[in-house]
């Protein structure tokens, strides 16, 4: 979660089973924007937005928007087939 963190904006919103509230923390590209107390349901929500944004170098060697969609869809069906117990979503959307 910290590389990702160090080249993204990363938002992580997480609440317990039993708690009132829960937490918010954002990062953009390293640097802590904030974390807050926030509302949310029990469970983890990770939100990724321009991956590598911030890393010009790296863009250039990915060969392609579809092999990079291809191989972060292909680790989440992994995550997810070796966790029956929890719930994924992948959305993913490219801004010209």
């Amino acid at each position: 979660m910290p590389s990702i963190a160090s080249v993204s904006q990363l938002r992580l919103r997480t609440a317990e089973a039993d708690a009132s509230g829960g937490t918010e923390v954002e990062i953009r590209h390293g640097r802590l924007v904030h974390a807050r107390a926030t509302g949310h349901p029990r469970g983890t929500t990770v939100e990724v937005r321009d991956l590598f944004g911030a890393v010009p170098a790296r863009r250039k060697f990915l060969r392609s928007e579809g092999n990079g969609g291809c191989a972060r869809a292909e680790a989440l069906t992994l995550l997810s087939l070796a966790r029956p117990d929890v719930g994924f979503f992948l959305s993913s959307s490219r801004v010209p």
